[in-house]
């Protein structure tokens, strides 16, 4: 391939607009708020919120809970993960895209905690019993906590799931972006008469 298409290439891969991935969740207890709208840049904000993800919970009782998140890959974007639960959860994320995750913002009124592969990665705690500055949890979108997530981020929620239980959400592939899919098609068209006038 002739340097000059590798650079167009390149130019529709930088300037093509980032298509966010949509956030699947497994098992919600009811009714799930979703929001998804185009990113402003290669890095993606998704955010999800509970209320709880411990199992058979009784009255004044506070058992730590598990979320699951899978992510799967990013591409060459970046992602930041807004993570809220009122209850105390450890949020467990797995997936090839653990390697496009800048950093996780975690919000609850009980602890939270993360486990992941990756320890370089930034983790905030805005949580009342866990790191004493508690900012709100929400799991649903339109809210003032939403607000005040993105204040402290600095930036934009591109996706949002949540609903009142759920232990197991995914991440799904960013889409290829339709100019890229158009280009490649049209090379390999291109491609495919010049072979058939070499014959």
């Amino acid at each position: 391939m002739k340097p000059q298409l590798f650079a167009i290439m390149a130019l529709l891969l930088t300037t093509s607009n980032i298509n966010a991935a949509s956030i699947s969740i497994a098992d919600p207890s009811g009714p799930v708020s979703y929001h998804e709208s185009t990113p402003d840049s290669n890095t993606i904000i998704y955010g999800i919120g509970v209320y709880e993800t411990s199992i058979g919970r009784g009255f004044r009782e506070h058992p730590i809970g598990t979320a699951n998140i899978h992510i799967e890959s990013q591409g060459s974007n970046q992602s930041v993960l807004v993570l809220s639960s009122y209850e105390p959860t450890n949020w467990n994320i797995t997936g090839t895209g653990i390697s496009s995750i800048s950093s996780i913002y975690l919000f609850g009124y009980h602890d939270q905690s993360v486990t992941i592969s990756n320890s370089s990665i930034d983790i905030f705690e805005f949580s009342y019993l866990g790191e004493g500055d508690y900012q709100g949890i929400t799991y649903e979108w339109n809210t003032p906590e939403i607000n005040t997530f993105e204040n402290i981020i600095g930036d934009n929620i591109d996706v949002f799931a949540g609903t009142y239980h759920a232990t197991n959400f995914t991440i799904q592939a960013v889409p290829v972006p339709p100019a890229l899919l158009l280009f490649i098609s049209g090379i390999v068209a291109l491609f495919g008469i010049t072979k058939k006038h070499c014959i």
